[in-house]
């Protein structure tokens, strides 16, 4: 038997359910009408679709539900128990209303889906970033504790920077002190080594010789410069070594006296005969030496430090043009020239008098 579909129209399946109209005879299935599945036979009997049910006329009632097919003739007898119940029409505002609840809850879970769907995604694409942002935090919070000892280790150096200037600033004052009093103790030893040194006179440029007596020496330049010294008043003659081992010249001859006056008297009688010869000063012939004719100079027996300084005096006066140098009495004194004051000089910082 051939059926005539007025929904899908087409067999969905031998299992499918469906129901036929009993206005136009058409098959609809149950899942098309979006309808529950009825069993009841009498039902069954007296359902009409809804195109049929539109197609009933209306009864003067107010209300809009649509009357059951008057032109099907009934029998007298009573429906059985297996007929259909009469069921009222389905209308399109209920089809609509049906429709759009399908609609809403498929739209509804298609939006849960995606929703799952892109949260799954960004949680995929998210992980490598909460990964690196985790090794980023786990590298900060390392830095930050490196951060710590580095401020301990500062503060560390600070306080012990701070300790160390301290003891060098004590150092420096103690250094400044004690140079302070080297100084002075220098001077201290100088002044006594030059005091010790009072009697002495010192006979430069001397030739020497192997068997040499050196009281005949001095008492044959005493001779020469008509300084007339009795043998008691020279007590000491020797020979001491050279500042500068590679000078050629001879090793001075120290002559120390009896008394300061004693000693005066000879450098006194040595000026006086160099004066007297002017171009004849007193030389190494004076005194019985043939060999080649050499000056002899007798000065003051100065101290190490003294006679240094008479060294860098004598260089720097030389440079400035200064005329004269001369020491008295253990003291250094220049002169520019015939018409200008002297100049005692004390120490090597005093030397920038000279100018």
């Amino acid at each position: 038997m051939s059926l005539t579909w007025g929904c899908c129209s087409t067999e969905k399946g031998p299992g499918e359910e469906h129901i036929i109209c009993t206005g136009c005879k058409k098959v609809y299935h149950f899942s098309c009408l979006l309808l529950p599945v009825c069993k009841d036979n009498k039902l069954l009997r007296s359902w009409k679709c809804p195109q049929c049910s539109e197609n009933t006329p209306k009864s003067t009632r107010r209300d809009s539900t649509p009357t059951r097919n008057t032109n099907i003739n009934r029998g007298s007898k009573k429906p059985t128990l297996t007929s259909l119940p009469e069921v009222p029409p389905v209308t399109s505002e209920e089809v609509h209303k049906i429709v759009q609840n399908v609609v809403r809850s498929e739209f509804n879970s298609m939006i849960q889906q995606l929703n799952e769907t892109i949260i799954s995604l960004l949680n995929k694409e998210m992980q490598p970033i909460k990964n690196e942002i985790k090794d980023i935090s786990e590298f900060m919070n390392f830095m930050n504790a490196r951060l710590d000892d580095i401020e301990k280790e500062h503060e560390a150096a600070r306080k012990l920077k701070n300790e160390v200037l301290e003891e060098n600033s004590c150092l420096k004052r103690a250094v400044a002190d004690l140079s302070a009093r080297c100084t002075t103790l220098e001077q201290r030893l100088n002044t006594t080594e030059q005091h010790l040194r009072a009697n002495n006179l010192e006979i430069q440029c001397v030739p020497e010789g192997r068997n040499e007596n050196l009281n005949s020496i001095v008492k044959q330049l005493c001779t020469v410069v008509d300084c007339r010294l009795k043998d008691s008043e020279i007590t000491r003659c020797t020979r001491v070594a050279k500042i500068n081992t590679e000078s050629n010249r001879p090793r001075s001859i120290v002559v120390q006296f009896a008394s300061q006056s004693s000693r005066d008297q000879l450098r006194a009688s040595v000026i006086k005969y160099n004066k007297a010869n002017p171009s004849n000063k007193l030389n190494s012939s004076d005194i019985g030496f043939s060999c080649k004719k050499t000056p002899i100079y007798v000065a003051e027996h100065l101290s190490p430090a003294n006679k240094a300084l008479h060294a860098a005096v004598r260089t720097k006066a030389k440079e400035k043009g200064f005329k004269h140098v001369w020491v008295r009495g253990g003291k250094i004194f220049v002169r520019k020239d015939d018409e200008s004051a002297y100049i005692i000089i004390h120490n090597m910082e005093s030397i920038g008098k000279i100018k």
